[in-house]
């Protein structure tokens, strides 16, 4: 098995290197305020499996209600779960 190399300066510089990007192993998300971040993606790649794209998790609590709700849980138990505190909701 053959491996090929470079040796990275600087981590700053792994953003703008036009091998990565060719290579797939960089991508740009958008943050949650419109600004752009530039991620590594896994260093492994496999014919077989396509990469997917990376997406942000919400908040934490972003999902509490509707997840409670889904298992379940009434309104009013909601409410009142967020309200004492047991659970966190955004």
């Amino acid at each position: 098995m053959d491996s090929v190399f470079e040796v990275v300066a600087n981590p700053k510089s792994v953003p703008k290197d036009p091998q990565a990007w060719a290579n797939g192993y960089l991508q740009t998300i958008k943050m949650e305020d419109g600004s752009e971040a530039v991620i590594p993606t896994p260093p492994i790649q496999f014919e077989t499996a396509q990469s997917r794209p990376f997406h942000l998790a919400s908040q934490i609590g972003g999902d509490s209600r509707e997840v409670l709700q889904m298992l379940g849980y009434g309104k009013g138990r909601v409410d009142e779960l967020i309200e004492r505190g047991i659970v966190i909701s955004k």
